[in-house]
């Protein structure tokens, strides 16, 4: 039986002690391998918005977005030329909300930008990481029993489930032994 605390971590019971799982690193690694494949295979979903949005862009961020439109498309981002340098939105990743995708998009081409002339970074890699990173840390929620054991499992199915993509710890084990020091240790209980 998992449960979720303070919004921020998942903690069940496993057989040494307890597993504690960052739920926003654990959703980013979900989320990396999720954007990594649609970019290989160019086959990001995309929810329609209702009314688009337009995305104003300096001149060298939009040279990039036109650079990057087939795998920023991949990632289930829909738009349009609209202007001189903007972009008029139109669809986003399921994974964001309507209010979140032309900031998400900006800074997911501001990034891209920043890291544009660092030739050892694979640039899709570079895409999928910094969609993950931004949409986990905007995904905070109160999950159900049914949606934590779901969030489980989708880490557990990963290639690298105790690790971000960044090399950021995901879960850490706490031994029985562990537990007992920390409630009984020096102050007593």
């Amino acid at each position: 039986n998992a449960v979720q605390l303070h919004l921020k971590y998942i903690a069940l019971q496993v057989k040494s002690g307890m597993l504690l799982i960052d739920q926003k690193a654990a959703l980013e690694r979900i989320l990396f391998e999720k954007y990594e494949k649609n970019l290989a295979n160019k086959t990001g979903a995309s929810q329609q918005l209702l009314f688009q949005k337009t995305l104003n862009l300096r001149p060298e961020e939009f040279e990039l977005a036109m650079a990057l439109k087939d795998e920023i498309h991949a990632l289930g981002f829909g738009f349009e030329v609209f202007g001189k340098s903007s972009l008029l939105i139109s669809g986003i990743p399921m994974e964001i909300t309507d209010d979140e995708g032309s900031v998400v998009l900006e800074g997911l081409i501001k990034e891209s930008l920043a890291h544009e002339t660092d030739v050892k970074l694979d640039k899709t890699k570079t895409l999928a990481k910094s969609l993950a990173k931004r949409t986990a840390s905007r995904s905070l929620k109160k999950l159900d029993k049914k949606e934590i054991n779901v969030l489980i499992n989708r880490l557990f199915e990963t290639s690298m489930p105790s690790h971000t993509p960044d090399g950021q710890k995901v879960m850490n084990v706490i031994t029985l032994d562990r537990l007992a020091e920390l409630i009984s240790g020096s102050n007593g209980f």
